[in-house]
C-alpha cells in the first residue's frame, strides 16, 4: 500500500461505496528487512501514505468531527493488516474502525455480489418506506380536512409520525447527540441553523413543537394541507403586518406552555450560517421562555443544500443523489432570557455560539 507508491493515488479509486463501508485497494506492505522492527516499518510507511491523503477523504463532506469509519480492504498479503489498520487510525484519528480485509481472488465477485445486494435492499427499503409513507399521508389528508376542533386532540402526534416517516423515506442516517450539561427545560423556543429543507421534517418529528414556516408551504399541495392542519404559524417574510401577526401568534402558543420552533436565519438560504434575525430572542426576552439551539449538518453538505429550485427537484435530489446519507444533530443547553440585559446582547451572545459550531463542526 505504501512503499514504491510516492505519486499521490486517485481520489477516485476511494470513491467507490459499499453501503457503510469505504473501499479502497490497496497493494501490501512490503515484507520486513531483517534489520527493520515493526515499528520502523509502519513508520517508514507513513510518508507514502500520507500522499494517499485518506484523511481528506474522510471528512470530504466537510466532516471534521467524524469518530468511526468502516473499511473494506483489498491486500495481497492479510498478514500485513495490522500495520495497515495502525497506519489508517493514525492519519484518520478515528477512534473505531471496523477493518476488513480479502484476498485478491475474492476481490470482483465479493465487490460484484454485495453491490447487487446493497441496491437490492435499498430498493425494498424505498419500497417499503414509500407504502407507509403514502398510507399516513393519505391519512393525515383525510383527517385534515375535518374541522380543526375535532382533531386538535391528536392530529400534532400523527404530525410527529408523518414527519418521521417522510425522514425515513429520504434515508438520512441521523446521529443525534445531546450535548447539554443542564437539566432539559420543559418548555422553549427551539432555534436551528437551516441548511437544508430535511429538518422540515428531522426537527418536528424529534421536538414536541410549533413551526413557524414560510406562508409559500401552504401552496405545497397536501403537504401544506397537512402542516397547516398541525398548527404551523406562517408567515409572509417581506410584510411586516404578517411577520407582526405570527410574532403575536408564537406568543400566544408560548403562553399555552407550547413550544415553537423558529430558524432565526429567516429561511434556508444555503449550508453556510447566515445572520440572524432577532424575533426569536424578542420572543424569548417577552415570554420568559429559554432558547434551545440546536444545530445541524450533513456530510455531504452539497447535495442536501437546498439551492435555487423547487421542492419536487429538491426531494427527487435528496433521495437519489447522496452517496453519504450521514447527518448529525446536537442539542445545547438552553440559553436563559434573564441571563442577557438586553435583546441586542441575547441576540449577539446566541450568534456566536452558533458561529463558533460552524467552526468545530464544518470545513469552509
Amino acid at each position: 500500500m505504501f512503499a514504491n507508491r510516492t505519486n499521490r493515488i486517485n481520489q477516485n479509486e476511494l470513491r467507490a461505496r459499499l453501503g457503510d463501508f469505504t473501499i479502497v485497494s490497496l497493494p501490501a506492505l512490503p515484507a520486513k528487512s531483517e534489520r527493520e522492527t515493526e515499528g520502523e516499518r509502519v513508520q517508514n510507511s507513513e510518508s507514502s501514505f500520507n500522499s494517499l491523503s485518506l484523511s481528506e477523504f474522510c471528512t470530504r463532506g466537510g466532516n471534521r468531527t467524524r469518530t468511526s469509519l468502516r473499511l473494506l480492504v483489498f491486500e495481497t498479503n492479510a498478514s500485513t493488516s495490522s500495520a495497515t489498520r495502525a497506519v489508517i487510525q493514525k492519519e484518520t484519528g478515528c477512534e473505531n474502525i471496523d477493518f476488513f480485509t480479502l484476498s485478491p481472488p475474492l476481490h470482483i465477485f465479493t465487490v460484484l455480489s454485495a453491490n447487487i445486494m446493497y441496491y437490492l435492499l435499498n430498493l425494498l427499503r424505498y419500497l417499503f418506506c414509500a407504502i407507509d409513507l403514502l398510507l399516513i399521508t393519505a391519512v393525515m389528508f383525510i383527517l385534515s380536512l375535518l374541522p380543526t376542533g375535532i382533531t386538535k386532540g391528536f392530529f400534532p402526534t400523527l404530525y410527529k409520525k408523518w414527519s418521521l416517516y417522510f425522514f425515513r423515506f429520504f434515508g438520512v442516517r441521523e446521529h443525534y447527540y445531546e450535548k447539554f450539561q443542564k437539566p432539559f427545560p420543559q418548555q422553549y423556543i427551539l432555534i436551528s441553523n437551516h441548511p437544508s429543507g430535511i429538518e422540515l421534517l428531522w426537527l418536528p418529528y424529534r421536538f414536541d413543537i410549533i413551526p413557524l414556516g414560510k406562508e409559500e408551504i401552504k401552496n405545497w399541495f397536501i403537504i401544506g394541507r397537512i402542516t397547516k392542519a398541525a398548527g404551523t404559524i406562517f408567515v409572509k417574510r417581506r410584510e411586516r403586518a404578517s411577520r407582526h401577526a405570527a410574532s403575536d401568534a408564537c406568543l400566544q402558543a408560548l403562553r399555552e406552555g407550547k413550544n415553537v420552533l423558529i430558524f432565526p436565519e429567516g429561511g434556508c438560504y444555503g449550508k453556510s450560517l447566515n445572520p440572524f434575525y432577532a424575533g426569536a430572542f424578542r420572543l424569548s426576552k417577552a415570554s420568559g421562555v429559554p432558547v434551545l439551539p440546536v444545530y445541524v449538518y450533513y456530510e455531504e453538505e452539497n447535495t442536501y443544500e437546498w439551492g435555487d429550485f423547487g421542492l419536487i427537484r429538491f426531494m427527487l435530489r435528496v433521495l437519489f443523489l447522496p452517496r453519504n446519507r450521514h447527518a448529525h444533530l446536537y442539542v445545547f443547553d438552553a440559553f436563559s432570557p434573564s441571563d442577557y440585559a438586553t435583546e441586542e446582547e441575547f441576540h449577539d451572545k446566541v450568534y456566536k455560539f452558533y458561529q463558533s459550531l460552524e467552526d468545530r463542526y464544518r470545513i469552509h
